[in-house]
């Protein structure tokens, strides 16, 4: 009988646990971002040093697509895939590497107007790069 209590080695087993969690709270958080940035936007008040560097509309739109969407096609991938293709799933330190990376990149572009614009680009690319390769060795492992 396995062991009910939350461990991080069982956590970072399947692809869908880290980036379906993470993928809900982050949405429930950029949303609320977004909400209160467009509230305090219509009450004319202003944020001195907003920590992003693009408009509300841009971020929030980038945010969906890229952080929300990306993670919930990314927990998805490493779990199909691999049970489609009878391919050992990605799990362990490598799938902890992949959500790191994922979780830089959401870093990066909340703290875009303190950073260098190409480590942003480069934080932003790298884990849509690194999860294409991950996910493309799994996919044609067994051909």
């Amino acid at each position: 009988m396995s062991d009910p209590r939350f461990s991080i080695e069982n956590f970072f087993s399947y692809g869908f646990r880290p980036f379906f969690l993470f993928a809900y709270l982050f949405a429930a958080f950029s949303m609320t971002a977004w909400l209160a940035w467009v509230g305090l936007h219509a009450m004319k008040a202003q944020v001195l040093r907003p920590a992003i560097v693009v408009p509300p509309h841009e971020w929030h739109a980038h945010e969906m697509q890229f952080g929300y969407a990306l993670a919930a096609i990314a927990g998805f991938s490493l779990t199909a895939v691999p049970n489609w293709t009878n391919a050992k799933p990605v799990g362990g330190g490598t799938l902890m590497l992949l959500f790191s990376f994922w979780l830089a990149r959401r870093m990066a572009i909340l703290f875009s107007a303190y950073l260098p614009a190409l480590m942003v680009a480069v934080f932003d690319f790298r884990f849509l790069a690194v999860i294409l390769n991950v996910s493309h060795r799994t996919t044609f492992s067994l051909i």
